[in-house]
């Protein structure tokens, strides 16, 4: 079974990381460089786009890593006839699961645009005050740490902490790359990161099992990105022209 991991850039190793900790299987992880960020795209770009990348592959299942791509993984599936896993829904059963009931999003323009999650969670009573934060995507993605993060966080805190929610949702798998120093920050609320429900669904979804995974990295960037990834994340990633 052949498992295609999506991102524009390194939030989606969250994911794939909490998979290979449940199931093994061959994996592709794609750092969709050449189309990055996702979060500020149309969404019928994006869809386009995923259709293009995920028909360049030839996958048994599609992991959207992705909240921005997750936005139209209903139309991704409807177009590619596959099994697409995406984030957003098991972080909000996740969320219905622990009766939350006031929760706060950190997430990008698109995925805060397109309403998903204000619309799943108003389903099951629960407020959601989301954030455009779509910046910090840049700062992880580009590996910037020290005083000018750590600020960007401290002003964000300030914006959320007034709402006083049960937990905050971070709604870009980036976010799950500094989730330590937004723990450190943000005190006192659950900090929700999609990764481990996620991964607990497509864990579900292998049909059969390994017991050593085959995991290939690959990037839609130049050389240059490929290295700088590879530097950045420990991994070897290639590039892939698509």
């Amino acid at each position: 079974m052949k498992i295609l991991v999506v991102d524009s850039g390194v939030g989606g190793l969250t994911v794939l990381d909490s998979t290979l900790q449940l199931v093994g299987g061959n994996f592709v992880y794609l750092a969709d460089s050449k189309f990055f960020p996702y979060g500020t795209k149309d969404k019928h770009q994006l869809l386009d786009r995923l259709v293009q990348v995920v028909g360049h592959f030839g996958c048994d299942l599609v992991v959207l890593a992705c909240n921005s791509a997750s936005t139209v993984a209903s139309q991704l599936r409807h177009k590619v006839q596959l099994p697409v896993v995406e984030v957003i829904t098991p972080t909000c059963n996740y969320i219905f699961e622990n009766s939350y009931t006031n929760v706060c999003l950190l997430a990008t323009d698109l995925t805060v645009a397109s309403g998903v999650y204000q619309s799943k969670l108003n389903d099951v009573c629960c407020t959601v005050k989301a954030f455009n934060c779509g910046e910090l995507v840049q700062y992880v993605e580009n590996g910037i740490n020290g005083k000018a993060l750590d600020m960007l966080l401290q002003k964000l805190w300030q914006n959320v902490a007034p709402n006083n929610p049960q937990c905050v949702i971070l709604g870009c798998t980036h976010f799950g790359l500094i989730r330590d120093k937004i723990e450190k920050i943000f005190r006192d609320v659950d900090i929700v990161d999609c990764a481990i429900p996620t991964a607990k669904v497509v864990a579900s979804g292998v049909k059969q099992w390994v017991e050593e995974s085959l995991v290939i990295y690959l990037t839609t960037g130049d050389t240059a990105c490929a290295k700088r990834l590879s530097l950045q994340t420990g991994y070897t990633f290639d590039c892939v022209d698509i």
